[in-house]
């Protein structure tokens, strides 16, 4: 056969979307074989792309669902980010961050006095 195309056993681009596996399923259907049966090889490949389209649509997360990962990743980050650049309070635990000014430090959330640098 000689129509040019060639099977190739890489995966999809990360930016396939849904259409993905649908284009690559009707142009293998629009090829021309020579013959009116699938090859061995079509055959597995065509297969293969059906099972594909079918976990991808069986896996996929909705909009909302990816805006809700998105944020609580964001929300996790910023609370790394506070835990590096600040101290906890010796007797709540209260998150702290110096931003000027001398290590002398009351906490506003129980009103301990401790020394930011010692603490």
């Amino acid at each position: 056969m000689s129509s040019g195309a060639s099977s190739s056993s890489s995966p999809p681009p990360a930016e396939a979307g849904d259409g993905y596996w649908a284009a690559r399923l009707e142009a293998m259907a629009a090829r021309p074989l020579g013959e009116d049966e699938l090859s061995a090889e079509q055959l597995e490949t065509n297969n293969q792309l059906q099972e594909d389209e079918e976990r991808h649509q069986k896996y996929s997360m909705t909009e909302k669902q990816l805006l809700k990962e998105q944020r609580e990743i964001d929300e996790l980050l910023n609370v790394i980010e506070v835990l590096h650049n600040s101290k906890q309070c010796p007797s709540c635990k209260m998150a702290i961050s110096k931003t000027a000014g001398c290590n002398k430090m009351t906490c506003r959330n129980c009103g301990k006095f401790f020394c930011y640098r010692c603490n």
